[in-house]
């Protein structure tokens, strides 16, 4: 028994925010049809390297297309054909959910918007993505996550005045919009359970940026702050015990007696060696540590170089403020206890690259928990299968759908 069992969703999307949020009901239990194009299949099944790393694998795997495309099956139509389009069009009326990032004006072109789709299935769940949103003067121009970063000053937020700006975390934008989305969904159909009726929702790179930036917009909205007033001091962030702090391994940890009080002070002072400090009248409250934050913060580093990350993460083990070593690698994640213990990180057997490690299903769920059930599909793998089984075509008719080139 699974969230989301008995939903059919048809992902005509390319490249991350569509294929992404399809993916997150798939491993809820919903049945998921990708549409794609015969010849190329989605870009990202051909995407040659992002962030400096060729994405390929075994075999013409490519990571990209992994990432993004599991518990699916393919259908490979051509969409220039009227034949194809009936065939996007016939699978909506037999399905719950369609999902796109498409521009809208392509969808209208093509006769899959929601208004088109929704005469044949009223009920029909339309979920979109955009980069700018539905309307206003930018709705429909092409955009990306770093344009979405760009046009809401996200990535002059944690940049100097005077630098170039900086690309905060490549494809956040992407990976939150498709959240938002896939929850937007499950929202969708519990409305639809409760009142009866099919919808179109809509997020955008822009919107869910901004949310993502929700403290810092919301202080510049009644503030008036500007983004080179907003930062975070490099050295000092809080307090001079609370920070990042450099280790005898060249390696880092972050320590915040934050929400502890002064019961967190006198416990880093116990666990890092130093309860002098507790009878120093210069560092005896919060306010006095802060006046005295350049004498502190030497002696803290100082102690902190003594030990190796990892030593003082051992010797903070039950601190009830917050401790953690700094990773350098996010392939450290693949062997974390933490994330092993919680399925964040999980081993599953591939058809073509064995046996690997990958993301575990989000979230959890007690009584209906998701699943890795299917590996990313080859291009047009399940075609014949959807026909057949969903739309109820016979063997002539797919013939026929082949020989015009409207299906592979």
């Amino acid at each position: 028994m699974m969230l989301l069992e008995g939903v059919r969703v048809i992902d005509w999307g390319i490249g991350q925010v569509g294929p992404y949020a399809a993916m997150l009901l798939g491993d809820l239990g919903a049945e998921v049809i990708k549409i794609e194009p015969p010849a190329t299949g989605d870009y990202m099944r051909n995407l040659d390297n992002f962030l400096g790393c060729s994405l390929w694998l075994a075999e013409d795997h490519n990571t990209a297309f992994e990432a993004f495309n599991r518990n699916k099956k393919s259908v490979a139509v051509d969409l220039s054909t009227e034949e194809g389009r009936e065939v996007v069009r016939r699978l909506a009326a037999e399905s719950d959910v369609f999902v796109s990032n498409y521009r809208m004006q392509a969808a209208v072109k093509l006769g899959l918007d929601y208004e088109s789709l929704k005469q044949t299935n009223p009920r029909l769940i339309f979920a979109h993505s955009s980069c700018y949103g539905p309307e206003g003067p930018d709705a429909g121009k092409r955009g990306d996550d770093p344009t979405a970063q760009g046009r809401i000053g996200m990535m002059t937020s944690c940049s100097e005045p005077t630098d170039r700006p900086h690309f905060v975390a490549p494809g956040s934008g992407d990976a939150i919009a498709s959240m938002m989305l896939a929850s937007a969904v499950q929202g969708a159909l519990y409305a639809r359970e409760k009142y009866g009726i099919g919808q179109q929702v809509t997020v955008s790179q822009v919107s869910v940026l901004m949310a993502l930036l929700r403290f810092q917009v919301m202080m510049a909205f009644l503030g008036g702050y500007k983004n080179h007033e907003m930062v975070m001091p490099s050295d000092d962030p809080m307090t001079a015990h609370s920070g990042w702090f450099r280790c005898q391994d060249d390696q880092w940890a972050f320590m915040s007696a934050a929400w502890t009080g002064e019961a967190g002070w006198r416990e880093i002072c116990q666990r890092i060696g130093q309860t002098q400090l507790l009878e120093d009248p210069r560092f005896t409250t919060i306010q006095d540590r802060l006046t005295n934050s350049a004498e502190l913060r030497p002696i803290i580093d100082a102690t902190m170089l003594t030990r190796t990350a990892e030593e003082w993460e051992t010797a903070f083990v039950g601190f009830e403020g917050n401790f953690s070593r700094i990773r350098s690698d996010l392939l450290e994640m693949a062997d974390d206890p933490q994330m092993l213990a919680n399925d964040y990180v999980v081993e599953d057997d591939h058809p073509v690259l064995g046996r690997i490690k990958t993301l575990g299903v989000i979230p959890d769920f007690s009584e209906t928990p998701g699943a890795l059930r299917m590996p990313p599909p080859e291009l047009g793998q399940h075609t014949e299968e959807v026909l057949l089984d969903v739309l109820g075509y016979d063997w002539d008719q797919i013939a026929a759908l082949k020989e015009r080139r409207a299906i592979i």
